[in-house]
């Protein structure tokens, strides 16, 4: 009985979180220029399982959460990282 519990309480939570996980979305431009990035790295908390990459026009989606910090990566362009304050984003890397 005891084991029955456990799993319907830990599909309960991840059923919980799955709604609660919210999904961030953006652009990454060079900051001189105002140009889209195409490629950029992007990872959530430093979790190569959570991470994306910019689209053709510079855009990106990813799970993650108000609080949660990501981390942008672009060669050429210095390392930036920044905590989520709200769920749509325009980044500018230097």
């Amino acid at each position: 009985m005891q084991k029955v519990n456990k799993i319907i309480s830990t599909t309960f939570f991840l059923c919980i979180y799955s709604f609660l996980s919210a999904q961030v979305t953006g652009i990454v431009k060079e900051a001189s220029s105002g140009d889209a990035l195409i490629g950029v790295n992007i990872l959530v908390n430093g979790d190569v399982s959570k991470g994306t990459v910019t689209d053709f026009e510079g855009k990106f989606s990813a799970s993650a959460d108000i609080g949660d910090e990501l981390t942008f990566n672009y060669i050429g362009f210095e390392e930036l990282k920044i905590q989520i304050t709200e769920l749509e984003m325009t980044v500018n890397l230097i």
